[in-house]
């Protein structure tokens, strides 16, 4: 009685909070003013003294980076110490609003029915600090899912400096099935950079929208995100395949504006729009039906990337993974993608030949060893290759190397090191962790406290 006395006196001092109906009628700028005004005022939910309440943000972070949680379960990522060798993005920001999330979410799909993640359905857990991790959990229907944003090692730098998003869909029906789905809007922001473009391996630079689909074979290994295209200091990235991950039907570069308003779920993206102004990512895992009492998983992966680089007459920066895992007896990922960026200062259009070599233990699956590309003054452009590991029988290390070179210019060399697992008869799977119990109280979710100015805002 005691907690439901609290909760419905902060719920009665909350309408004093004035958030805007229309927040689109603001900038971004402004609406994280208000929210934060908003977050620290008397009536939020810090107003609790009991286990169930918490101070909103929910924060963690190790030596490289930060997550933070809302109380409506939406995140953000920022850097703290981010790459050790690049002091550029210390304290730099990775997705919009960090410390203070609100503008990247995810959209719960139950029987075609769209539930935006927090301010939908009932609450079970709200997002808690479990140390390493945090979770949280509501229900739609008959459908309980979970959300955990957490520290993993990046397989592009060997570095715990990726955070792993992941979503448990639990169908808590015995005697019927479901269909769910699941989307994610990332609101990508790089430094200063709310813009920030793209580069997809295979395709290149992407700043205008678009879209890859896996039922064409499309979905990339990965995407990176620069604060600049030309001259980056903060790289990001996001793995898409490989270890955990759950390949996304859907992938999608969009403008975050036309995005997030209005579209619970589809967005149709329009290929002559710019994404340069404010830039966003979506994530699609299409509807499958869930069985009674059956879960499903999805696990996609948004931290820091790291460049091996060569600077001269022709800028040379290489990227691929530094590490491979071992999954159901496989390397994952193999193949595997490795990506170059070459970029020069001559006046003249330059023919410029990018060449991979590999070491034994490494074979090459496409294209071809050398790839032609020309480019103007101040020009980047890029290529990939994909690369196959061949099984081990003792962990070793290997290091490949692309070198770019054009006549009058002097040849540059850049190498990555990767390192291939021994391949064991019966390899020793990635520990599972397990979701904790719920509480057995489950509170409506127009009683968290907190998050009025959410369901306000909330689209149509």
């Amino acid at each position: 009685m005691k907690i439901k006395s609290i909760m419905l006196l902060a719920i009665l001092l909350s309408v004093l909070v004035i958030i805007p109906a229309n927040a689109e009628e603001y900038s971004k700028e402004e609406y994280t003013a208000m929210l934060y005004a908003s977050e620290h005022s008397e009536s939020s939910i810090q107003m609790f003294t009991t286990a169930a309440a918490q101070s909103y943000p929910i924060q963690i972070s190790n030596e490289y980076l930060n997550i933070a949680t809302g109380g409506d379960g939406s995140f953000t990522l920022g850097c703290t110490g981010g790459d050790p060798s690049n002091s550029n993005d210390d304290n730099k920001i990775l997705l919009f609003g960090h410390p203070l999330p609100w503008s990247s979410e995810s959209t719960v799909k139950v029987d075609e029915i769209n539930y935006e993640y927090g301010t939908d359905g009932v609450v079970l857990e709200l997002p808690t600090n479990n140390g390493n991790y945090i979770q949280s959990s509501w229900k739609y229907g008959d459908i309980r899912v979970t959300q955990t944003n957490s520290f993993v090692t990046n397989p592009s730098t060997g570095r715990a400096d990726t955070m792993q998003i992941k979503y448990q869909y639990e169908n808590l029906d015995q005697t019927e099935s479901h269909d769910v789905g699941l989307r994610i809007l990332l609101d990508t922001m790089l430094g200063n950079n709310d813009g920030a473009p793209f580069q997809v391996p295979g395709y290149g630079a992407v700043t205008m929208e678009r879209e890859f689909l896996k039922s064409d074979d499309q979905i990339p290994d990965y995407w990176q995100c620069f604060d600049d295209l030309s001259d980056p200091t903060v790289v990001s990235q996001s793995t898409l395949k490989g270890s955990e991950s759950t390949e996304p039907d859907r992938l999608i570069f969009a403008d975050w504006g036309d995005f997030y308003y209005g579209h619970d779920w589809d967005y149709p993206i329009t290929p002559s729009k710019l994404i340069t102004g404010d830039s966003s990512v979506g994530l699609y895992w299409n509807p499958t039906s869930l069985g009674p009492g059956e879960t499903k998983e999805y696990v996609t992966y948004y931290g820091l990337s790291e460049l091996s680089q060569s600077a001269g007459d022709i800028g040379l920066s290489i990227t691929g993974p530094v590490q491979l895992d071992i999954i159901d007896n496989q390397y994952s990922p193999n193949p595997f993608t490795v990506v170059a960026y070459a970029e020069q200062g001559s006046f003249n259009v330059l023919s410029i030949n990018l060449t991979i070599d590999l070491p034994e233990g490494l074979e090459l699956v496409s294209p071809s060893e050398t790839q032609t590309i020309a480019l103007g003054s101040g020009e980047q452009d890029s290529v990939s290759w994909t690369v196959k590991a061949l099984e081990q029988t003792s962990e070793k290390s290997l290091t490949y190397a692309v070198t770019a070179s054009a006549e009058e210019m002097e040849d540059q060399c850049a190498s990555r090191e990767i390192t291939i697992p021994k391949m064991n008869s019966n390899p020793q799977q990635p520990p599972h962790t397990e979701v904790p119990e719920f509480p057995t109280i489950a509170l409506p979710v127009i009683s968290i406290i907190g998050l009025a100015f959410i369901l306000q805002r909330k689209k149509d």
